[in-house]
């Protein structure tokens, strides 16, 4: 398991982190940003950026070093940033094995 929120109060006895379940970057022809994430329970919460928003935190993905901290880190630091969960990110992130793709 990779990153993920423990959170400061559990929002329900049971429910103690969220993990990145899908991410959707979209920047034409409206700006858009889909994050949906899936708590312990494999219970899913989806949060939307939309217009200008998307827009500026499209910008900041794009120009952002990933080398010390993982996209999905970046992700979750910002849900947090913006008061949809409370928490810390704990963990360290999934190593995907790296996939052949043909041309």
């Amino acid at each position: 398991m990779g990153e993920k929120i423990r959170l400061d109060t559990p929002a329900a006895l049971t429910v103690t982190d969220y993990s990145v379940g899908l991410t959707t970057l979209r920047r034409l022809p409206s700006p858009s940003v889909r994050i949906i994430v899936v708590n312990n329970l494999g219970q899913d919460a989806e949060f939307n950026y939309e217009g200008e928003a998307a827009r500026q935190l499209l910008n900041k993905l794009n120009t952002m070093d990933f080398s010390v901290d993982s996209f999905e880190k970046r992700i979750l630091e910002r849900l947090i940033a913006d008061g949809h969960l409370p928490g810390t990110v704990e963990g360290t992130p999934d190593r995907a094995e790296a996939v052949a793709v043909e041309k």
